[in-house]
């Protein structure tokens, strides 16, 4: 988290950091109105396994984004990274 403590003082309101309290299966990324997902798989690093994209006139988008913001929003699930100190922001470890 060390290495994000520039960028999120930098871009307070523009860069928001979360950490997983849960074993994530999928990694999304959203850009605009399109989706790429696809599985985490023990042992392989990411560019050696299947990305999908997938745009808001599937099924799969709201089922995605849905995923994506229960893990986002609920506490059970993450937590934010980074605390206000002194008008500086430090990782929460």
């Amino acid at each position: 988290m060390q290495f994000m403590t520039p960028l999120k003082n930098k871009y307070p309101k523009r860069l928001e950091i979360r950490l997983y309290s849960c074993l994530p299966a999928l990694h999304v990324c959203r850009i605009d109105n399109e989706i790429f997902w696809g599985p985490y798989i023990m042992g392989a690093q990411s560019r050696n396994t299947p990305t999908f994209l997938v745009s808001p006139a599937g099924v799969m988008f709201d089922i995605l984004a849905e995923h994506y913001n229960q893990i986002w929003t609920d506490p059970r699930f993450s937590r934010i990274g980074f605390q206000k100190v002194n008008r500086q922001y430090i990782p929460i470890v």
